[in-house]
């Protein structure tokens, strides 16, 4: 109750950036109408449908084929560029990898007043 009182006193709405997919796009607006949005505005929540671009099959960079077509390049959401094309500051990737594996991801937040963290 208390984080509801406090965010009744709030004077700003702090936005929410969903990423989507072809896949995932209309059962999350769904997910969300169907929840009124679980009490933030709809305005605040932004869907960013994700654009697609070529699978990469290993550590090579070869193109991954449809097993089904040899001459068809599999395709994935891509959400790599998606913060610099839409001026987002943070942006989150997940990265399947093997067991010890060394591989990571490098974040940097900027504030407009100089801030970086």
């Amino acid at each position: 109750m208390k984080l509801k009182s406090a965010a009744s006193s709030c004077q700003r709405q702090i936005p929410l950036v969903i990423m989507t997919s072809d896949d995932t796009h209309s059962r999350t607006l769904k997910l969300l109408e169907s929840n009124a949005y679980f009490g933030m505005s709809s305005s605040q929540v932004i869907l960013l449908k994700q654009e697609k671009v070529a699978c990469l099959a290993d550590n090579d960079a070869s193109l991954a084929l449809d097993p089904n077509d040899k001459y068809k390049i599999q395709a994935i959401p891509a959400s790599l560029g998606v913060s610099a094309t839409k001026s987002y500051h943070v942006n989150s990737l997940a990265v399947p990898r093997k067991a010890k594996e060394a591989i990571g991801g490098i974040t940097r937040l900027s504030h407009p007043d100089g801030n970086v963290f």
